[in-house]
């Protein structure tokens, strides 16, 4: 895939600004999910996920809300805990 294309493409239909919130957004979701998985940055990480949760509780899905819930009550746990034993936290000495 072209990204020059698509991102243009993106550009003409919406502006930039909508290009920027995309690339934005999958950036953030890349980077959170990946450094959650690895278990690296976990209550950071985890955070940020529970923040894009609740917007997208408020904005877009108002109505998922026992969806929603059981994320948050995941990633509070994560944010409370952290990463555990087996992640690279604890690896390299963060807590």
């Amino acid at each position: 895939m072209n990204t020059r294309v698509t991102i243009s493409s993106i550009r003409s239909e919406r502006g930039l600004r909508g290009a920027w919130n995309i690339l934005t957004d999958f950036l953030s979701r890349a980077i959170s999910d990946s450094l959650l998985a690895l278990g690296l940055c976990t209550r950071l990480s985890a955070l940020a996920l529970l923040g894009m949760t609740a917007v997208i509780q408020v904005f877009v899905y108002p109505d998922a809300w026992a969806t929603h819930l059981s994320w948050a009550g995941l990633l509070l746990l994560l944010i409370g805990r952290g990463g555990g034993a087996m992640s690279l936290d604890r690896a390299i000495g963060l807590k």
